[in-house]
């Protein structure tokens, strides 16, 4: 959580005029798993109306507060959506502006030990890749962290024991997400493969002219082909790492209810209400979908957010170096100068020393 909110810090220092939109969309994103889980929670009083206790007219009342939460989450969240993304255009742009500034201001030698399809990869594509950050997962964010807090509330509020199965199932996913993320070095070195090879495209492309105007040889290209082997060994490296565990994380998480069922019959047999009981396995059953849907957008959430702050870092580097390479000059903007100093200055200059 501390390396969010430095990344967001970092990100929202550009745009510090827009910050209220940021915190517009937190607080609609919040709003909007509050009536998801609300929905749900009238869900069950539904069931319980149904099977448990006949009440028809309740069920239908509950049904019907199901379907407003339902449209309110949607409404809420597109709302948010709007804030996040009004955010992220304007910190796209801003970024672009002030790379291209600093640009300008560099010297040649900087261009020496920096490709152009480098500069050009990070300033503008890793531009559009922090739009995403503060667009797509400033929402993201608030929900990942919302949704599991309120979905335990929800269980343990409908039954302890549902609350404890939940909780052993996401402590065995969370176990299997940690075989699948490939590690922090192993997450750099792929990001590093991926812009190595963005460059050596972007180089490629706009060197096809030179080969065909001054016949440069092909083979001076071979980084690009080089790039692109290395970033293959890194995806099916990765691929293979999460075959097992991603296969076992999915039916955990689309069949964790059916361990409820021999526990039911167990209870049932202890003499607990059965309609209750079939009551719960109902509800639980239904409710397993929302919780695979939670647990994979926070899988992925947690991915994004590392990409995220691989790209400042890189964005932070390179300005950085622009700046170590700007060129010096002064501020004097009027030149008094009179012609007759002038000629004495060059006759000084011509003159040869004794």
């Amino acid at each position: 959580m501390k390396s969010i909110r430095c990344l967001y810090k970092k990100l929202l220092q550009y745009v510090p005029d827009k910050r209220i939109w940021a915190y517009s969309s937190m607080a609609l994103s919040a709003a909007a798993v509050c009536s998801y889980m609300g929905a749900y929670w009238f869900l069950w009083q539904s069931i319980v109306s149904i099977l448990v206790i006949p009440t028809y007219e309740k069920a239908m009342y509950d049904a019907i507060i199901v379907v407003v939460l339902m449209i309110l989450r949607g409404v809420l969240n597109i709302a948010s959506a709007t804030c996040s993304h009004y955010l992220g255009f304007r910190l796209e742009t801003n970024l672009r502006k002030n790379g291209l500034h600093k640009l300008l201001d560099a010297s040649s030698s900087f261009f020496d030990h920096n490709s152009s399809g480098e500069i050009r990869k990070i300033i503008d594509d890793n531009a559009a890749e922090t739009h995403k950050t503060v667009a797509h997962l400033i929402p993201d964010n608030i929900t990942a962290v919302m949704t599991p807090v309120l979905m335990f509330v929800l269980m343990f509020a409908i039954d302890y024991r549902l609350g404890i199965l939940l909780i052993l199932t996401t402590v065995i996913g969370v176990l299997q997400y940690r075989k699948m993320s490939g590690g922090t070095e192993f997450l750099s070195g792929y990001s590093a493969a991926l812009q190595k090879m963005s460059a050596a495209t972007v180089e490629y492309v706009r060197g096809m002219q030179i080969i065909k105007i001054f016949g440069v040889t092909i083979q001076y290209y071979k980084t690009l082909i080089d790039s692109i082997k290395e970033y293959k060994q890194y995806v099916y490296q990765y691929s293979l790492s999460c075959k097992n565990p991603y296969v076992g994380f999915q039916v955990l998480f689309n069949v964790f209810y059916a361990f409820a069922v021999p526990a039911a019959v167990v209870l049932i047999s202890y003499g607990e209400p059965a309609m209750l009981i079939l009551a719960k396995i109902v509800f639980f059953a239904v409710f397993s979908g929302a919780v695979f849907t939670s647990f994979t957008s926070i899988m992925f959430t947690e991915q994004d957010n590392f990409g995220a702050q691989n790209t400042l870092n890189q964005l932070d580097e390179l300005t950085a170096s622009m700046d170590q390479a700007k060129l010096p000059h002064g501020s004097e903007e009027n030149f008094k100068i009179s012609i007759l100093n002038f000629v004495m200055l060059t006759l000084n200059m011509m003159t040869p020393s004794c």
